[in-house]
């Protein structure tokens, strides 16, 4: 049976070992980091589990990519109305967490979201899998079955149509947790979703066939009339005379980016000493004239710094 078919069929779908172990240290790294940068937003039985939403990072940007390669063909088809990253965030659920109720993110007739979960870690029952009922997506007939425990291996992702009924399982290890990266994908605004993201990912509408592989830098959909600012609450730091040339990006006190500017690239120093001091009040095309450089070399430059986090408009 094909993904799609199984889509259909249970409401939800496994592809195994999408990510790297790497890859996922990447991102369990990013996770704690932002523990520490971004509030927290709301979630059913809330002890010992946290909701963070992330910033698009190049790791978490990345795992977008690998991801929708394979969510693609099954995304698509399922989300008639709006096609757009809605949230993007992680949950981490620590020892002694209770079980959750059983619900739906969402249950509005005749609209449609999806969340895809990336497992950091290889995933048990005992460290409060994800349980779903298949089947249970029809708001009318689903819903007679028993959960199902998803325990897969570190790096695989679950597709799940959000209307789908489950729980987030209780943590019953002693030192393990459950540290998960999600994003869905469909309509705003729907009642039910908690929506966790951060207002500078939101703010970008980014679609779904954006996300795809091929079309790289246009997922930040920055343009000449753009006006750049520095990612919500943080602060930038500039080389000294004779140091790395080096950018540093800090939230709250904490260094959450690097940068090592290359010879060829120096004029980024001037354009982010610029954003920083004028925030939205320059547009890239200012920005490039200031700087003397062509904007056609500075707007995928800062496409880059979109992406990974540095800057929004």
């Amino acid at each position: 049976m094909s993904y799609t078919s199984e889509f259909e069929k249970d409401g939800y779908v496994v592809i195994p070992e999408v990510l790297s172990p790497a890859h996922c240290a990447d991102l369990l790294r990013e996770t704690i980091a932002c523990f520490h940068s971004s509030t927290p937003t709301v979630i059913k039985e809330p002890s010992f589990r946290r909701h963070t939403p992330l910033p698009l990072s190049q790791a978490v940007s990345d795992a977008l990519t690998l991801s929708i390669e394979h969510a693609h063909p099954v995304l698509s088809p399922f989300l008639k109305n709006t096609q757009e990253l809605v949230e993007l965030s992680s949950i981490t659920v620590f020892p002694n967490a209770t079980e959750q109720p059983l619900h739906r993110d969402e249950a509005n007739e005749g609209h449609y979201l999806a969340s895809v979960f990336l497992n950091l870690a290889e995933t048990s029952e005992e460290v409060g899998a994800l349980h779903l009922v298949p089947g249970s997506q029809d708001l009318h007939e689903g819903g007679s079955g028993a959960p199902v425990a998803i325990e897969v291996p570190q790096g695989s992702a679950v597709i799940m149509n959000s209307k789908l009924l489950h729980y987030g399982g209780a943590n019953h290890s002693a030192d393990r947790i459950r540290s998960v990266v999600y994003f869905s994908v469909g309509e705003p605004n729907l009642y039910g979703p908690p929506y966790s993201i951060l207002e500078e990912v939101r703010a970008q509408h980014i679609q779904l066939d954006e996300l795809l592989p091929r079309l790289g830098q246009t997922r930040t959909k920055i343009a000449p009339e753009s006006r750049p600012q520095l990612a919500r609450d943080c602060e930038l730091f500039l080389p000294l005379s004779g140091e790395t040339e080096e950018l540093v990006l800090a939230r709250s006190g904490v260094v959450v980016r690097r940068r090592v500017v290359q010879e060829e690239q120096e004029f980024l120093l001037d354009a982010m000493q610029r954003i920083d001091c004028h925030p939205q009040e320059l547009t890239v095309l200012d920005l490039a004239s200031l700087c003397e450089v062509d904007v056609a070399v500075l707007q995928p430059v800062l496409a880059e710094f979109a992406r990974d986090g540095w800057i929004c408009w």
